[in-house]
């Protein structure tokens, strides 16, 4: 029996965009997406306070801005 190529591919894209599909939109994958993003956030804020105080600004109005 014969499968031509581009049936493989076809499938292979389905698969592709139900995986994405689920990734984005399931409960847990979400909540993962969103603890990741907090982190990545708290990561930032933490950088751009220690770039305030290397810049040469009081300790107070490096502590506002964060």
């Amino acid at each position: 029996m014969f499968i031509p190529w581009y049936w493989l591919v076809i499938i292979g894209v389905a698969i592709l965009g139900y995986v994405c599909h689920i990734k984005r939109y399931c409960a847990a994958y979400r909540q993962d997406r969103d603890a990741l993003l907090a982190g990545l956030q708290k990561v930032s804020q933490s950088k751009k306070g220690k770039e305030g105080k290397a810049a040469g600004q009081p300790p107070a109005a490096a502590e506002k801005d964060a």
